[in-house]
């Protein structure tokens, strides 16, 4: 597992474009938990609605490194 990682890891950091199609489907499918339902993500931690933070918005990661970094808040 942690080669394939590894390889997709090294695939998206050497592309020039990378296109994702997400959606409620596609996350819970591959585990992540979704925000509404029984112990979702809202039971855990408090929503932060569009306008109501400090933290300017940002429509591109510059990286895989704040995905990583989301996913290890989200762990915990």
């Amino acid at each position: 597992m942690d080669s394939l990682i590894n390889k997709a890891a090294d695939l998206i950091c050497n592309a020039n474009t990378i296109v994702a199609f997400t959606g409620a489907g596609a996350s819970t499918e591959s585990g992540f938990p979704d925000f509404w339902s029984p112990g979702g993500i809202w039971e855990k931690y408090q929503p932060v609605y569009y306008g109501e933070t400090d933290v300017p918005y940002c429509r591109e990661c510059r990286g895989p490194q704040i995905v990583a970094q989301v996913k290890k808040q989200l762990e915990g």
